[in-house]
């Protein structure tokens, strides 16, 4: 019964730390891909609906960087403050078409409307990287 015991609590702490690594991983990962400039791009589209700041957009263009995903799509806007919008409202809005298959939407970094500038690239990004240091530790 001991040894049983023993190989249970060994496979566990196994688990535990393969858990760990890949959640070390993911980080490592997510920082890499966000702080990079280069992956940004803008999209326009259409707010479809809108909860806070989880976010809906009908974006044709999404499919050119993401070739399985629906013209709508889910997003994160990440600002501090809850952007104000309205459905139908057309936007132009910067992200980085890529998903980590971890259950979040894809971010959104900076929002123009016409041509003001609603939510700022600087801040988003700084936003969207204190999130994922913040939220995946």
């Amino acid at each position: 019964m001991k040894k049983i015991l023993c190989i249970i609590c060994f496979l566990f702490l196994i688990f535990i730390t393969g858990c760990t690594s890949l959640k070390n991983k993911l980080i490592s990962n997510m920082n890499e891909k966000y702080s990079d400039d280069e992956n940004y791009v803008y999209l326009s589209g259409e707010v479809v609906e809108l909860d806070g700041n989880n976010i809906i957009i009908k974006c044709t263009e999404l499919k050119k960087y993401i070739n399985y995903e629906d013209e709508f799509c889910d997003y994160y806007i990440y600002s501090n403050e809850i952007i104000e919008l309205s459905v139908g409202e057309k936007i132009y809005f910067k992200t980085v078409p890529f998903h980590f298959y971890n259950g979040h939407k894809l971010p959104i970094v900076e929002i123009k409307v016409k041509e003001n500038t609603i939510l700022s690239f600087d801040e988003g990004k700084k936003n969207l990287l204190d999130w994922i240091n913040t939220n995946f530790k």
